[in-house]
C-alpha cells in the first residue's frame, strides 16, 4: 500500500522516518527531493503524486480550496 503524506513537518517527518515506503509532501519548496505544493495554488497540485492512502498534517483550511483540492486530487 502507497502512503502519501501530506505535510512533512514534524508528524509527517515523524511517520516518513518510520515508514519508508510513504512518499512526504511540503506544502513549501524545501528540497528538491521533496514533493511541494500550494493549496492555495491549484496549478502546484500537479506535483503531488498518486497514493492509495492518504495523511493529511497541516490545518485544513481555507474550507474552499480544501473541498476542491479533494475533489480533483483524492477522490
Amino acid at each position: 500500500m502507497q502512503v502519501l503524506v501530506l505535510g512533512k513537518g514534524y508528524v509527517g517527518k515523524a511517520f516518513c522516518d518510520e515508514n519508508p515506503e510513504a512518499i512526504g509532501t511540503r506544502r513549501k519548496v524545501t528540497s528538491p527531493d521533496t514533493p511541494s505544493f500550494d493549496l492555495e495554488n491549484p496549478v502546484t497540485w500537479k506535483n503531488i503524486p498518486k497514493a492509495e492512502t492518504v495523511i493529511w498534517t497541516f490545518p485544513a483550511t481555507p474550507l474552499e480550496k480544501v473541498k476542491t483540492f479533494y475533489e480533483e486530487k483524492l477522490k
